[in-house]
């Protein structure tokens, strides 16, 4: 059965743009509140449906890290690739193959992370150690929301 794609919001970018912006351009959030955006779409969806955020919001949340990595979940990375093709960058979900473990507020998040930083990321950011990600909202499938560390801050 073939993914049905809803489209949030639409959104126009100029091909060959940057898809994020600088450090400060990141709004100050929670996790929880990321993880909320949609919500009531994302726990509508049938099986076989995904809910694709073309707003580009991107926010800057305090975490801290479990110390796990995972393969990023297949359904996790064609969300991703969906709006990197909104946006006019095809390989944008290129860039994801594994996912992060984090806590906010004594609740566990897994998030995407950009292979271009995830060395670094293991390397600054120990076990159980207090963290500022950057992260971007995507979108969900069935009662599971999406989003990814695009760039990050030990603390």
């Amino acid at each position: 059965m073939k993914l049905r794609v809803m489209l949030c919001a639409v959104a126009l970018a100029a091909s060959g743009s940057s898809a994020f912006a600088a450090f400060d351009d990141y709004k100050p959030s929670s996790l929880k509140d990321v993880f909320a955006i949609d919500k009531n779409a994302c726990d509508a969806l049938g099986e076989k449906e995904v809910v694709v955020d073309v707003l580009r919001q991107v926010f800057r949340v305090p975490a801290v890290w479990s110390g796990e990595i995972r393969p990023i979940d297949p359904r996790t990375q064609n969300i991703i690739s969906a709006y990197g093709k909104s946006l006019h960058q095809p390989t944008w979900g290129d860039l994801f193959k594994q996912e992060i473990r984090v806590s906010d507020g004594g609740v566990d998040y897994w998030l995407a992370i950009q292979s271009t930083i995830v060395e670094a990321f293991k390397s600054e950011v120990h076990k159980g150690g207090a963290v500022e990600l950057c992260v971007a909202f995507y979108g969900c499938w069935p009662k599971h929301p999406v989003a990814s560390v695009n760039e990050f801050q030990a603390q």
